[in-house]
């Protein structure tokens, strides 16, 4: 009698086991047909509406007209300053800049910031030239930087400046900032 109890007590169990095992191999399939189907699709954010053309990042990449509005806020930002408004544009600089880079970009942005504030120096740049390069993640700006010491402007040169950009998920982040050529221009 034991037996016979302790037999159909292990089948219940048996059954338990395997209904259990169909349930799970069922959600192991259903999981891999998800990410089979979310794998090959696109995730795009819109980010304003009220733009001419579209502006979209997306996981395959940064459409040409972001990363030129991005390149110009942060031309913008790195180059129309005074003493006074240094630490508002280093911390907004500071917020997009990719975390290997940091250190460099933050100890660029001190020197500036030092050397502005002990000669009471502001820029004004205005770009003549913009191209971007959205495959290499690059942008290159050409235009006039104007230096002011107190109200007084001291030079007007030529200058060509280069971004590089990190690209990860869906966050654009700067790499590096650097100034490339410094032709005078007549006046």
């Amino acid at each position: 009698m034991e037996l016979s109890l302790s037999i159909r007590e292990a089948q219940a169990i048996l059954k338990q086991r395997n209904m259990l095992m169909l349930f799970s191999l069922g959600l192991m399939v259903l999981n891999s047909w998800t990410w089979i189907e979310l794998r090959g699709q696109e995730e795009k954010i819109i980010l304003i509406p009220t733009l001419d053309s579209e502006v979209m990042i997306s996981n395959k990449g940064v459409s040409a007209d972001y990363l030129e509005r991005v390149t110009r806020d942060v031309v913008a930002l790195m180059l129309n300053r005074t003493p006074r408004s240094l630490p508002y544009f280093q911390d907004q600089i500071l917020r997009i800049v990719h975390p290997g880079s940091y250190g460099d970009v933050k100890s660029q942005l001190v020197k500036m910031a030092d050397e502005a504030r002990k000669g009471d120096i502001s820029t004004i740049f205005f770009p003549v030239h913009m191209s971007t390069d959205p495959a290499n993640l690059t942008s290159e700006v050409t235009g006039e930087l104007h230096v002011y010491v107190g109200k007084t402007r001291v030079a007007k040169d030529r200058r060509h400046y280069r971004m590089t950009w990190n690209y990860a998920g869906v966050r654009l982040s700067l790499l590096s900032f650097e100034n490339f050529d410094d032709k005078e221009l007549s006046e």
